[in-house]
């Protein structure tokens, strides 16, 4: 049904009104729409479990590029192709 959200002033707080009759005990439906689960923690206090928008888009993934940092590199480039770690250079 169609309704109106606004904000009261004398009770501080958001209120739904809606435009139209509703029936004692008819079932009432609110919809917080499509967003990111950042929104629906801060504004509802609550999360969606698999988020995604209807293009497979995730707006709670952030790609990030990662580069090997140099001294992981040097770790690594000690590792043998078996998986094993050659330690000589750790040796004291």
């Amino acid at each position: 049904s169609d309704m109106m959200w606004t904000f009261c002033n004398d009770m501080q707080c958001f209120t739904i009104m809606s435009l139209q009759a509703i029936g004692a005990g008819e079932q009432v439906y609110d919809s917080y729409g499509q967003k990111c689960n950042h929104r629906f923690l801060l504004n509802y206090g609550f999360c969606v479990e698999r988020n995604v928008e209807m293009d497979g888009f995730c707006p709670n993934e952030v790609p990030l590029e990662l580069g090997l940092d140099l001294a992981l590199a040097m770790s690594l480039s000690t590792m043998g192709s078996d998986g094993s770690i050659d330690d000589r250079e750790c040796s004291e």
